[in-house]
């Protein structure tokens, strides 16, 4: 039965969001829109996307059910996707007086990497450092493309998290009860 309501749910949701992702597609083809509105439009049909893909995530049941997620490679530019996922949260980081930056030592780096692994790491790390972050703030993501790796750096101005819960970030669904600066 809940897998039956999963599916049912799912389905229910991907109708509206095609009816938003078809006239923002014909909006964006129109050469009327430009700068910031063409940028919000690019904005919300990658976010809506975003959502379509986590819709789509619903469907697989068994997967989540078994707690089973397989690492799906894909060969592609990690800088330039990283550089993606941190230009879809600008708009929010700018809503909230933020400044989100982001820096890599190369321009592109060709790899294989799980895209969608890496976009939710990515935008969990940034949807908290926005939420926790003052007005006047900065955030930078940034990236050193090295030989054996592709480490990822996000640092804020925010209120920071103690040491001793540092090992538990990324526990799923791990939360800080008393927010603390260090």
């Amino acid at each position: 039965m809940k897998a039956r309501f999963f599916d049912n749910i799912t389905h229910e949701f991907r109708t509206p969001l095609s009816l938003i992702i078809a006239p923002i597609d014909t909006m964006l083809q129109d050469d009327q829109h430009q700068g910031s509105t063409r940028r919000s439009l690019l904005t919300i049909r990658r976010n809506a996307h975003q959502l379509l893909h986590l819709i789509n995530q619903l469907l697989d049941l068994a997967k989540l059910e078994s707690d089973n997620m397989p690492v799906v490679e894909s060969q592609g530019d990690a800088v330039a996707f990283l550089a993606q996922v941190v230009d879809s949260f600008q708009a929010f980081a700018e809503q909230k007086g933020l400044t989100l930056m982001f820096t890599a030592n190369k321009l592109e780096q060709e790899t294989v990497f799980d895209t969608d692994k890496w976009r939710k790491i990515l935008a969990n790390l940034l949807s908290n450092a926005i939420k926790f972050t003052g007005q006047d703030g900065h955030i930078s993501v940034s990236c050193n493309v090295g030989q054996t790796g592709l480490p990822v750096t996000v640092a804020n101005t925010g209120i920071g998290i103690t040491r001793e819960h540092l090992p538990h970030i990324f526990d799923r669904f791990s939360q800080v009860d008393r927010l603390v600066t260090e």
